[in-house]
């Protein structure tokens, strides 16, 4: 990854701010690790959690072991929490936003449709160069980009991969690009994959992750003929002012795969990035 500062630099509450106000709509917070407004949440069960941009005030939150807490939702919004106590990911928990990115790209229908499509564009690049390529005339879609290109499809006319990400540092998260959909042969295409989310968390307190975060792309559909492309990966970006305790963590950014074909098989999302940064601990 790519760090904010060099070392020894410090990385103030302020900046940490201005990068949740670069992601955050409608719900402008000053204070670094919100108001506490939407209390105390423990996921004892696995459970759902929406994407939204206006974002979650938690005192605590905890995800026990065993338990996943999955984002529902996908591009433009941001999975953004801000918790004035403490986050633990205990044990096997898990904390999810798998295929919670770029809508992915579809898969030809019919030998004269020429309707496969490519996957959306990622959330670092309007103009669309991220986005996983289709394929046509007899070609597999490419991978979406991320922090790293996707891949082409195979087959004699293959869908190109995404893009990679060209920023120069990582001060806010990125949701993968959705990979392109897959050419029809003897029957139709796979349709890509989804892009991997993105998810921006501010902590007060102490951050303690024994289980896993994931924002893998969405692996591609497999086909009789040509595969879809897998989406490309998301990215996390955590900023907490207390401590960090680590106890052998899982971070999955990996991109999805590209779908098997028996013609030819898509290409692969490209992967993802995170970022863990303590900032100053001084007075707001």
């Amino acid at each position: 990854m790519t760090f904010l500062k060099a070392d020894g630099e410090v990385f103030s509450h302020t900046e940490a701010n201005t990068a949740l106000r670069a992601r955050a709509v409608g719900k402008t917070k000053t204070t670094f690790g919100g108001d506490g407004s939407d209390g105390s949440r423990t996921v004892a069960t696995s459970d759902t959690i929406a994407l939204t941009q206006a974002g979650y005030d938690y005192t605590n939150l905890t995800i026990n072991t065993g338990q996943t807490l999955s984002g529902t939702g996908a591009k433009p919004e941001v999975l953004i929490i801000r918790c004035s106590g403490n986050l633990v990911i205990s044990g096997t928990g898990k904390l999810s936003v798998v295929g919670n990115g770029a809508t992915n790209g579809t898969g030809e229908t019919g030998a004269t449709s020429n309707d496969a499509t490519t996957g959306a564009e990622g959330s670092w690049d309007a103009s669309g160069v991220a986005m996983g390529g289709s394929g046509s005339n007899s070609g597999s879609g490419g991978g979406g980009g991320s922090w790293a290109s996707g891949i082409s499809g195979g087959g004699a006319n293959p869908g190109s991969g995404g893009l990679k990400n060209t920023l120069v540092i990582m001060d806010r998260p990125f949701y993968g690009a959705g990979g392109g959909g897959g050419a029809f042969g003897a029957s139709d295409g796979a349709d890509g994959g989804k892009g991997g989310g993105a998810i921006l968390i501010q902590v007060a307190g102490n951050v303690t992750i024994e289980g896993s975060i994931d924002v893998s792309g969405e692996a591609a559909s497999a086909s009789d003929e040509y595969g879809g492309g897998g989406g490309g990966a998301g990215s996390f970006v955590i900023f907490y002012k207390g401590t960090l305790t680590e106890s052998t963590p899982t971070y999955t950014i990996a991109g999805g795969a590209g779908g098997v074909g028996n013609t030819s098989t898509g290409g692969a999302g490209g992967a993802g990035n995170y970022l863990i940064q303590k900032v100053w601990d001084g007075a707001d």
